[in-house]
């Protein structure tokens, strides 16, 4: 006898809908090189991607700290943006060298009360420096396609840290 069972597909919240880069959601980052649990933080929305017919999303790791391991592809933010919506004083930046990729069901995702982790999105200048690290990031990708693709390389298997 054949199993005619189907798997239900999740249902769809309206903020996955409506998400898009240069939002600005809650989301527990993965930190490197220790136990402690993700920290819930605000982070970027650089692309919101579909892959086999489910939909990611590439996120920016905050941080208002300069290190060596948090520079590169950054989007800086600041004055009423960062007082209104981020609840903070001094300028943050989002770093698009630290970025993952998740599913728009990921569990670290962190709604509020109204069911969304959306924030809020960026404005001004800030959005137009987010439009160039993505325009960044894209050539470079496709500078190793090509090259892999000449080399006859492939390209391994990405792992997910969750």
């Amino acid at each position: 006898m054949l199993d005619n069972t189907t798997q239900k597909p999740k249902p769809v919240k309206h903020w996955q809908t409506v998400l898009q880069p240069g939002h600005i959601v809650m989301f527990r980052f993965p930190v490197r090189l220790t136990d402690d649990p993700p920290k819930i933080r605000p982070c970027l929305v650089l692309d919101v991607v579909r892959r086999g017919g489910e939909h990611f999303a590439v996120l920016a790791y905050n941080t208002k700290v300069q290190t060596n391991a948090n520079c590169g592809h950054e989007v800086a933010v600041s004055g009423e943006t960062l007082l209104k919506v981020l609840k903070q004083r001094k300028s943050t930046r989002f770093v698009g060298a630290r970025r993952i990729t998740v599913s728009l069901d990921h569990h670290g995702f962190a709604c509020n009360r109204d069911g969304t982790p959306i924030l809020s999105e960026l404005v001004g200048t800030s959005v137009d420096r987010m439009l160039a690290v993505r325009a960044h990031i894209n050539a470079i990708a496709d500078i190793k396609r090509e090259r892999d693709a000449k080399t006859g390389r492939r390209k391994p298997k990405q792992l997910s840290l969750f």
